[in-house]
């Protein structure tokens, strides 16, 4: 499996490109990519994506996209 982070995000599964989500999902991935040796909270997670004000359905939303790329590209 191969992730791009530099210029768009991306990821390919044997040669083949995995279909990912929309912008903020994309973003969910590479901000698990960039602390791929460490642990991510979902609260650090809702503050990069959204920033001071997110919306109230931000950790029901983040858990989506998480589940969705779990889906698409696997644990």
């Amino acid at each position: 499996m191969e992730f791009r982070a530099l210029g768009p995000v991306g990821v390919t599964a044997d040669g083949t490109e995995v279909v990912l989500g929309g912008s903020k999902q994309r973003l969910v991935l590479a901000l698990l990519l960039i602390r791929a040796n460490g642990t991510v909270s979902s609260g650090r997670l809702i503050d990069d994506v959204w920033g001071e004000a997110p919306p109230l359905s931000a950790r029901n939303t983040l858990q989506t996209y998480v589940s969705q790329l779990r889906k698409a590209i696997g644990r």
